[in-house]
Parts: C-alpha cells; sequence; structure tokens
C-alpha cells in the first residue's frame, strides 16, 4: 500500500479536503509583526475562526501534523505563525508528534534549527 502525499501551497486551502487528512506537515512563516503570509491568509483565518470559543469543534481529532516555524527573533512576535497555529490546531484535536520547529533568520540559522 502506498502512502499519498502531497505538497499542498496553503494559497489554495480547502477546509473541507484539509480536515480528511490523517497527517500534515507544515513550515509556516511569520511575515512582519505576527502576520501570516499572503498565501496563508484563507488558512489562519480558518484556525482562528475554528478555534474560537469554549466549546470548539474537534475538526482535527483523526489528525497528527509536525510543523516547523520561519521566524525572526529580531521581531516581538518571533514565530507567531507555526505558535498560533500549533496552538489552535491542538484545540481542535489535533496531536503534534514532535516539538514545534522555530528557526531564526536573525542568526542564519534556519538549515540547522531545521535539522
Amino acid at each position: 500500500m502506498g502512502i499519498n502525499t502531497r505538497v499542498i501551497d496553503l494559497d489554495k486551502f480547502d477546509a473541507d479536503e484539509f480536515t480528511k487528512h490523517k497527517f500534515a506537515i507544515f513550515v509556516l512563516a511569520t511575515h512582519y509583526v505576527g502576520e501570516p503570509t499572503d498565501n496563508a491568509k484563507a488558512f489562519h483565518k480558518w484556525v482562528k475562526q475554528s478555534a474560537r470559543g469554549d466549546e470548539v469543534t474537534q475538526h482535527l481529532a483523526q489528525m497528527e501534523y509536525a510543523m516547523m516555524g520561519l521566524g525572526d527573533r529580531s521581531y516581538e512576535e518571533f514565530n507567531e505563525m507555526a505558535v498560533f497555529c500549533n496552538k489552535n490546531m491542538n484545540k481542535m484535536g489535533g496531536t503534534l508528534l514532535y516539538k514545534l520547529g522555530e528557526a531564526d533568520q536573525e542568526t542564519y540559522s534556519t538549515e540547522d534549527d531545521f535539522m
């Protein structure tokens, strides 16, 4: 049995399709002061709306994921996109498989941080 793998640009994010996946790997950059990149705005909006409130639907109860943030420690909101998405995906029932990765462009150590 083969594994069905695809790379999906978040610009093409579809919530119905996304919630069917059992595993996902994210590499999320933070733009300016804690904002999503242009291609991740729809995904960010969905995560924000879906995780709002006290009784959150467990959209991601069947999903395991790994997440790597791309940021720059010189900004106050270092890796905010990955931190925000991880926290809220967990709130929706998703399971982080390994500690949240945080790359730091300020030190030019992104490759080492990823390893």
